[in-house]
């Protein structure tokens, strides 16, 4: 941890570099402006995914923009790295938690998928990726989770690499820390809607080549707690 970390950090697309001047309008000066309530002469840290993470000075501020002086390096750029969550949508605030959880926990890809017992159907990908760079801020990555666009479970499977681990309630399926002997970034973990899986998908994961089935535990999981329980799993079996 370096002697910035106290500092709030901000998602810039632009390219960063050290006496560089940057500008930041819209939402993030209005963050800048009224969120943070900062002044001329304050520090923050900015980052993008491509050149790391830089400690910048505010020069200017206005109602629509602010400039910021690029001053040194703090962190250099890093890969992307680990697996997907393909995860049913689901009730808004159970899915912003599985949002901001799993960011926080290292995911590298968000998959939205449809399923048979969905109960949500429409997404707003914008919207999303919001809530995941703000997240991104918040955790200390340099990387934003990608966010793919919206699919059916069926569709998904079949496009699919794999492997795809997906969750089988109070079964005799072999535990995920088991299943999972080693792990890659092409681990995908698949999180069901709330009720579960339809009979007609149960079939057709039992079926496919590229799914494993794992158990979770003897208690019936929440969707958004099943994806934190995969990625927790994938995360601690990643760093022995």
């Amino acid at each position: 941890m370096n002697k910035y970390h106290k500092l709030p950090r901000l998602f810039l697309k632009q390219s960063l570099g050290t006496g560089g001047i940057v500008e930041v309008s819209n939402n993030q000066n209005h963050y800048i402006s009224n969120v943070l309530r900062m002044k001329i002469g304050n520090f923050l840290r900015v980052f993008n995914e491509q050149d790391g993470e830089f400690l910048s000075e505010i020069q200017s501020i206005s109602k629509k923009t602010s400039s910021l002086l690029i001053k040194e390096q703090t962190r250099i750029s890093e890969k992307r790295n680990g697996p997907t969550i393909a995860f049913s949508l689901i009730k808004k605030q159970r899915q912003d938690f599985l949002i901001e959880k799993c960011t926080e926990m290292g995911i590298k890809i968000f998959q939205p998928i449809i399923t048979d017992h969905s109960e949500v159907r429409n997404l707003n990908q914008e919207k999303l990726t919001l809530q995941i760079i703000e997240a991104t801020e918040q955790c200390e990555r340099l990387t934003i989770p990608l966010v793919e666009n919206l699919e059916k479970l069926d569709d998904f499977i079949n496009k699919s690499m794999g492997p795809i681990y997906y969750g089988l309630e109070r079964s005799k399926a072999a535990a995920i820390t088991e299943a999972l002997k080693e792990t890659t970034e092409n681990d995908i973990f698949l999180i069901g809607p709330e009720g579960g899986f339809s009979t007609r998908e149960k079939e057709l994961l039992s079926q496919s080549s590229k799914t494993i089935a794992v158990n979770l535990g003897p208690n019936i999981l929440r969707a958004e707690t099943a994806a934190i329980a995969c990625t927790t799993a994938w995360l601690f079996k990643n760093m022995a």
